[in-house]
């Protein structure tokens, strides 16, 4: 089997809640789901599987693509917190939008790409299953599902109000 460590980015950031997704999320996603995900520049690749796998230059989040075929192949990719690496962040707010919205774009472009094949996987349990289906699925539609909660809210409210004042 093959095996792909993510380590932790533990360096000085403006935007601390991003340890959060780093130290909390990433190895949390791992146990619960049974899988994790690799992301960014802080990881460390067996050389052969990088070099069969290789990363696609046409993806706007060509680590998160690579992470899918590594998966979709049965491979496994895994955290260690006693490992630590550094990267420079970004260092505006401006300079931060464009990055988010960047991996907004290639987080859609990667689950309409592996949606499917993740959920369909014969190298997973129904729990890798699920936890693709909320990865790549979920992740996408709850924007505009939870956007709807104000709108139902304020029509429910309006409905139930008015049985009371007529």
């Amino acid at each position: 089997m093959l095996i792909w460590i993510y380590t932790l980015s533990l360096s000085p950031s403006p935007y601390p809640c991003l340890h959060d997704f780093y130290t909390v999320a990433h190895p949390g996603r791992t146990v619960r789901d049974g899988f994790g995900v690799f992301g960014g520049s802080n990881g460390f690749w067996n050389t052969a599987l990088l070099k069969r796998i290789g990363m696609n230059g046409g993806m706007l989040t060509e680590d998160i693509d690579s992470s899918m075929r590594v998966l979709e192949e049965g491979g496994r990719i895994g955290t260690d917190p006693l490992l630590v690496s550094r990267e420079l962040a970004t260092t505006t707010i401006l300079h931060t939008w464009n990055q988010r919205l960047r991996w907004s774009q290639g987080w859609l472009q990667v689950s309409w790409k592996h949606c499917r094949k993740m959920m369909f996987n014969p190298h997973f349990g129904l729990r890798q299953r699920f936890g693709a289906f909320m990865l790549l699925f979920i992740r996408e539609i709850y924007p505009w599902v939870a956007s709807q909660v104000c709108y139902v809210k304020s029509l429910f409210y309006y409905n139930f109000c008015t049985l009371f004042i007529s």
